[in-house]
């Protein structure tokens, strides 16, 4: 069964013959709820959403579809509005959640508490233009980033500090020790919003490695999610984005 990547909710999504596949829904957006009765005639198989839990916050019950399409907003616009001006209404409110975590055809992940970022040196993927909510996250101008840095997952990487213009490198405690931190909170939460103690696990930006994954079965992660797959890591199971349908 092919796994499919999805973030927001684009409406070329549901003239797609989706069927044989399962569908995976990234950050916790309101559009993956909302879209939920349209989103279950395109596959009839299980669905899992992976939620950034710091990102879930009480609020007005706006409930699923009506008819009418909502506007499409890709994740650089989404993240810069929840971290940089702290504007949730992207994603899910704890009510829409808790509603949804309810059908039986849907399965939640974690995709981490907090979902941050750090500037670590480059690896063997593709360096790409890093996305404005990055950059301001860590303080950084991107003429500062210099050529053999990028910015990454906080939890796949030990990376970098970046003060007062300066590369400070992390101590591996100081990373270990986040790991466990982001996801003790994570579920806590889920724990405290959801009664559930969650064993799927996707990862931030897709980022993983043998540690990170190690310390993620000590707490009860069995099932692995990322776009990319690697030769040590032989539990992940891959997906492709949906957008490569289009």
């Amino acid at each position: 069964m092919e796994n499919l990547m999805i973030h927001d909710i684009r409406e070329e999504y549901f003239e797609l013959d989706l069927a044989g596949c399962r569908l995976t829904f990234d950050d916790g957006l309101f559009s993956q709820y909302y879209y939920y009765p349209l989103l279950r005639r395109l596959s009839a198989g299980e669905m899992v959403y992976f939620i950034i839990s710091s990102c879930i916050h009480h609020g007005k019950y706006r409930g699923m579809f009506t008819g009418e399409h909502i506007p499409y907003q890709k994740s650089k616009k989404y993240m810069y509005k929840a971290l940089l001006e702290d504007d949730f209404s992207a994603f899910m409110r704890v009510e829409e959640l808790q509603e949804l975590a309810g059908m039986k055809d849907v399965h939640l992940g974690v995709h981490s508490h907090f979902h941050d970022v750090i500037p670590t040196r480059n690896h063997p993927l593709k360096k790409k233009r890093p996305s404005r909510w990055k950059l301001e996250r860590i303080g950084c101008d991107e003429n500062d980033l210099q050529s053999e840095y990028s910015i990454r997952s906080k939890l796949a990487f030990q990376g970098y500090a970046y003060r007062r213009g300066a590369f400070v490198p992390r101590p591996r405690q100081e990373w270990l020790d986040y790991i466990k931190y982001d996801t003790e909170a994570a579920l806590q939460w889920f724990a405290t919003f959801l009664g559930q103690t969650p064993d799927t696990y996707c990862f931030p930006l897709n980022e993983h490695n043998r540690i990170l994954i190690d310390i993620l079965k000590t707490f009860g992660f069995r099932h692995f999610y990322s776009r990319r797959l690697i030769p040590f890591c032989e539990e992940i199971i891959c997906r492709t984005d949906i957008d490569s349908r289009i």
